[in-house]
């Protein structure tokens, strides 16, 4: 039975039971108030008009009050009537022992209204008044009435004495009627309750005001085997508590048993508590307490287990994203926020979980979508408010940063509540910051800049870039394919430094997909450019294009400086090789003048003949002299194929007298039908004359007479169809110290005055411009120079 229908029950009884006393005093007191107005003689003392005054305009006018509406002032309103009228029976012969019948009564209406305690108090108060009139009658302080002819004193008092009881015999029967009836029906109602608490499918358990054990169900014995010997009616909470620690049950315990056990304590005594518990077994419950008016303590226990697992893979699914995710209740207050919104923000969920949003979200703007977003919401499906906003938020650092915040509503638990999906865009900002300065950084260079992703598209240009392949600025290149970006600068090149018969496009392409080395292009407007490709991380590209013209034009002429001085150098040779063509034509010249002085009869075929030897020596010098110009001349910039057999003929006609003079033997080992290779013979003239000249030297440093010199020219196709063209001579090697620094611009051995420096520079430079490569390494007999050129 409820409480509000025991106070239903109580407050009609109480009801009942003062109406009925007051109208026996009324009675009593009309019949008092017939014989004062009848009898001349009779007199009320004073005392007894303030006693009635009291009882019959006092006490009504005290249950129509406030605290007449209560039950139990009711009650004690209606025990003060019966303790007066005990006394006025006391103080009046003959009626004392009717009236004693109010004790009974008295203690009836404790019972039913208090309690067993407070109704011993009233039922001891009421016999000290007895037995203080008693003792008055007995020491004659109190006299009979003197009267003996009035009804209340005459002998018909016994019909009175026989109404009294029998009156207060029905009331005492009644009452008892009621209560036994209503206690009937309360433990009636109580074993309905008992039977559906006990198959209520949560654990429940009432605690009574000292913290001991009322009532339990079954589900709450049950929760565990081992702690059901405790739970036994009157045990502590605190002894459960302890008997849970002693058989494991409770694992955050272990090591701060009491302190575990206080915090424990402190939430059970609150009014109103909910707490999650951690079990042993890996198990959790749920716990949830509410004080009631009475001042008992209702208890739940919930095993949530699976949903406690639920939640941990469903956080662990949330903490696995990167984005940081806050969840928000519709009045703006934090549920939940994943691993990465507490690094993000620097609060853990135990520091931000139930604040307002306004911890993180400082100003209006995100809380006046979410009202908004609230409003939309009640026309819409759940799930289809979504709202996107840039704002600033705050770390718990005081540190404020932009941030884009998409936030979308969900149904979770049968409540709506918001998820807020958290950007940080302070690196995109700097990002965007650092690729705008980097983009203006790359339109500044002096070089031509294309990016390429990974689906071979072109997504940046700079403008340097359409210069060099003279397109106009206004091109769009951006969003282009590679090949559409080949097929429209194709066009403006006139030839590209690579070995191949393709079109200029299919060899843009074919240089772009291999990832070659740089490659020199010539564009129809006269600029020779340098074209290099570099792949880069997630399969992305980038193609480099610069200006070499100036400095190719600088290189040439430091190749024709160089040249002209090795071709100096050889001069003394050179003359002397002149000069026995120049001697043999003198002395043909000579002959014939004396025979024409003499009057010598000159035959025509010895005529002939001088002449003939004259013009074969003048052929000579004229071959020596025109190969020299050949040598001496800049290399055009036409393409052109080198046979290595010619350009080593033609490098020993310059080099022959200087060597035949030094005692200095040339040998070649040419293997037959080399192809021709991808250089221009001048150039590669060139790096072979600076080789020759430079082991020549190293033979004279030498300064061995008693052996035999000699320089060795072999030549050999590879297997992997490239030319090989060695020059090794007798000269006893390069020191290895110095060995890697041989082709260092300005580098050299010789004495001072004798030589640049620049020979090997720049002959390396020359055969990597050809797409070659040229090394050195020492055999057993001096260096050894490897060119490897492409055929």
């Amino acid at each position: 039975m409820g409480t509000n229908e025991r106070d239903q029950f109580l407050n009609t009884l109480a009801t009942k039971a003062y109406w009925l006393i007051f109208s026996a005093h009324f009675i009593v007191f009309a019949i008092m108030m017939m014989r004062y107005a009848t009898d001349t003689a009779y007199e009320i003392p004073s005392i007894t008009w303030a006693v009635w005054s009291v009882i019959i305009l006092g006490t009504p006018a005290l249950y129509l009050t406030a605290l007449g509406h209560s039950y139990k002032f009711r009650a004690l309103l209606t025990q003060a009537l019966l303790l007066v009228s005990l006394a006025f029976g006391l103080a009046n012969q003959g009626l004392g022992a009717v009236t004693t019948f109010n004790i009974p009564f008295m203690a009836l209406l404790g019972t039913i209204f208090f309690s067993r305690r407070t109704a011993l108090i009233q039922l001891g108060l009421a016999v000290i008044v007895l037995l203080s009139f008693l003792y008055m009658k007995i020491t004659g302080q109190l006299s009979d009435v003197a009267d003996p002819d009035w009804v209340l004193n005459s002998n018909y008092r016994w019909i009175l004495v026989t109404a009294y009881i029998a009156l207060f015999s029905g009331v005492i029967i009644y009452f008892l009627q009621q209560y036994v009836n209503y206690t009937f029906k309360s433990v009636e109602d109580l074993t309905i309750l008992q039977e559906a608490v006990d198959e209520a499918p949560d654990a429940f358990v009432v605690w009574d005001k000292d913290d001991r054990l009322f009532m339990c169900n079954r589900h709450y014995r049950e929760l565990d085997q081992r702690l059901k010997p405790t739970l036994k009616r009157g045990v502590t909470f605190e002894q459960t508590l302890r008997a849970g620690i002693q058989v494991g049950m409770y694992p955050d315990a272990v090591g701060q048993e009491d302190a575990w056990v206080t915090e424990r304590l402190e939430d059970h005594r609150r009014n109103e508590s909910q707490k999650i518990v951690k079990l042993d077994g890996g198990r959790w419950m749920n716990v949830v307490e509410s004080r009631t008016s009475s001042g008992f303590l209702a208890g739940f226990r919930t095993d949530i287990t699976a949903l406690r697992n639920s939640q941990d893979i469903l956080q662990a699914t949330l903490d696995s994203v990167s984005e940081a995710v806050v969840t928000i209740s519709q009045d703006g207050r934090v549920i939940n926020l994943n691993s990465a919104s507490q690094q993000l923000f620097g609060y853990s969920l135990a520091e931000l979980k139930g604040r307002d949003i306004l911890e993180i979200a400082p100003y209006r703007r995100p809380a006046d979508v979410g009202h908004r977003l609230v409003a939309e919401s009640r026309s819409k499906p759940m799930g289809s408010t979504v709202r996107n906003i840039n704002t600033s938020l705050k770390r718990k650092n005081g540190e404020t940063f932009t941030a884009r915040i998409e936030v979308r509503d969900v149904e979770i638990n049968g409540q709506q509540v918001f998820l807020t999906f958290i950007k940080d865009l302070t690196r995109q900002f700097q990002y965007e910051s650092t690729v705008q300065a980097l983009g203006s950084a790359v339109e500044q260079l002096a070089a031509g800049i294309v990016l390429v992703n990974n689906s071979a598209r072109v997504t940046f240009t700079n403008a340097f870039f359409s210069q060099l392949v003279d397109l106009t600025s206004q091109t769009k290149f951006e969003g282009l394919s590679v090949d559409k970006l080949f097929e429209l600068i194709a066009p403006r090149i006139l030839r590209m430094n690579v070995s191949s018969g393709q079109s200029i496009e299919a060899q843009l392409q074919d240089f772009y997909r291999s990832l070659a080395a740089p490659v020199a292009i010539h564009t129809k407007q006269g600029r020779r450019l340098r074209l290099s490709v570099q792949a880069l991380e997630g399969n992305n590209t980038i193609l480099t294009v610069t200006d070499n013209t100036e400095e190719h034009e600088r290189q040439i002429q430091l190749e024709q400086s160089t040249k002209l001085a090795t071709l100096g150098e050889m001069a003394a040779g050179i003359a002397h090789e002149l000069n026995q063509p120049l001697q043999a034509i003198k002395l043909a010249a000579s002959n014939l003048a004396l025979q024409v002085q003499g009057n010598k009869a000159l035959t025509t075929e010895k005529t002939l003949a001088k002449l003939d030897r004259i013009t074969q020596q003048v052929d000579r010098a004229a071959m020596i002299t025109g190969h020299m110009r050949q040598s001496a001349r800049l290399a055009n910039e036409e393409q052109a194929d080198a046979n290595i057999a010619t350009v080593v003929q033609d490098t020993h006609l310059l080099i022959e007298s200087s060597l035949r003079l030094k005692s200095i033997t040339f040998r070649t080992e040419l293997a037959a039908s080399l192809p021709d290779c991808k250089i221009h013979p001048v150039r590669l003239e060139q790096v072979l004359l600076n080789l020759i000249n430079n082991a020549q030297d190293a033979i004279i440093a030498k300064n061995n007479a008693q052996g035999h010199q000699w320089i060795l020219i072999e030549a050999y196709l590879s297997a992997d169809k490239t030319i090989c063209l060695s020059v090794e001579d007798s000269a006893g090697g390069i020191p290895e110290s110095i060995v890697e620094r041989v082709f260092d611009p300005f580098y050299t051995t010789k004495e001072v005055g004798k030589g640049t420096g620049l020979g090997l520079s720049i002959s390396y430079g020359i055969i990597k411009d050809a797409g070659g490569t040229l090394s050195v390494s020492n055999t057993e007999h001096g260096a050894k120079f490897v060119i490897v050129l492409p055929t």
